[in-house]
């Protein structure tokens, strides 16, 4: 469907019916070139964080998150910047003190665009 529709965004969770998130991400990253992958899913261990950002997720929240960080991750994610749950700051580049000077950041997210990772 994405390959038809060429979203900016696509917010995507791991488990699906007939395809699982995980495969579904690198198919739309190979496939859809600008389109960025947002995954939203219940599952917040580091096997399954870091298995999606290898396969090209721009972004990892959890469930939990609330309606409004949603937006503004898929707000983010459309402008080419990286979202994480604050909680998940371990998966990402963002875990290494030394990757975190000029990030975008509050009490509940970190955010920088993708270029300058």
């Amino acid at each position: 469907m994405a390959g038809h529709l060429q979203p900016d965004v696509v917010v995507m969770d791991i488990g699906m019916p007939s395809l699982n998130g995980l495969e579904a991400t690198r198919q739309i990253n190979r496939e859809c070139l600008k389109t960025h992958v947002l995954v939203l899913s219940s599952y917040n261990d580091d096997e399954y964080v870091q298995q999606l950002t290898d396969a090209g997720a721009i972004g990892y929240l959890i469930k939990q998150t609330a309606a409004q960080d949603l937006v503004m991750a898929i707000r983010e994610a459309k402008k080419g910047n990286a979202f994480f749950h604050r909680g998940l700051i371990r998966h990402s580049e963002f875990g290494n003190p030394q990757n975190r000077e000029g990030l975008n950041t509050d009490q509940k997210h970190y955010s920088r665009p993708q270029t300058e990772f």
